[in-house]
């Protein structure tokens, strides 16, 4: 037996990117007060990452077999079983293929918004998004001019993130390299209606990661003084002022983060 076809609408599947199980079908809805409902199929045995919530969550085992494990303490549900996990616990475990289970989250557990990287495939939707986003900044978007780099944005950037709701693009960053050692952080636009909600905190945060991960040592950027939300965030990242770095005529703030080296 499966959930109705009804409960399977495209707009609300989980994105892979936010399950804490691999290769794993989820679905969710959103309640007025920002908590949520979720329900999962597994087609294959699986095993779950362990994760904390910052939120109460309650779970009902509708068929099937799962392990549940609780700051260390196993527990095995079947189908009929419920379980209540408080907020804070470290919590992972296991599932039966065939199993299905139906979750309730007192927070958001799954974001409408997901960060993707760039592909051609998406390219004119970047152009546009681009296009709007200077727009909003009193700048113009000059694609034939001081803005050609993103006519061929996978061989100038090392690392180009879009932010999507749903199939819109709403956000975009970018890693380019300037040597060996050395990184800086670009194109960090944000559509104005999506502004206010930490949601380009978590874009630059990404990227800050990537080129941790890449190995660089130092990640720079530039902006401009009249940019005092996107500069405070900036500081909010660890990014210090610093002098200038490059040949940017426009740029009148030049600033650096040191970076952890991940192995």
């Amino acid at each position: 037996m499966n959930f109705p076809d009804f409960m399977f609408s495209a707009k609300n599947k989980i994105p892979a990117s936010q399950q804490n199980t691999a290769d794993i079908e989820g679905y969710y809805y959103t309640a007025k007060d920002g908590s949520q409902m979720a329900f999962w199929t597994y087609k294959a045995d699986r095993v779950s990452k362990e994760h904390k919530h910052d939120y109460d969550e309650w779970m009902l085992c509708v068929e099937g077999e799962y392990i549940v494990t609780i700051d260390g303490v196993e527990h095995k549900l079947l189908a009929g079983d419920e379980l209540f996990i408080p907020k804070g616990s470290l919590q992972g475990g296991s599932v039966k293929a065939g199993t299905r289970s139906i979750h309730a989250f007192g927070g958001q557990r799954v974001s409408p918004f997901e960060t993707v990287a760039y592909t051609k495939d998406i390219k004119e939707e970047v152009l546009a998004f681009l296009t709007q986003a200077f727009a909003e900044s009193g700048k113009t978007f000059e694609i034939e001019g001081r803005h050609k780099i993103y006519k061929d944005i996978e061989k100038n950037f090392e690392r180009f993130l879009c932010l999507k709701d749903g199939s819109k693009v709403i956000g975009t960053v970018a890693v380019k390299k300037l040597n060996d050692s050395d990184c800086e952080l670009k194109t960090m636009y944000l559509l104005k209606e999506y502004q206010g909600k930490k949601l380009g905190y978590g874009l630059a945060k990404t990227a800050i990661e990537f080129a941790s991960k890449k190995g660089y040592s130092r990640i720079y950027l530039d902006s401009m003084k009249q940019h005092e939300k996107a500069l405070k965030l900036y500081s909010s990242l660890g990014f210090k002022e610093t002098g200038r770095y490059n040949d940017n005529d426009k740029a009148e703030v030049f600033m650096v983060k040191e970076l952890k080296v991940e192995n």
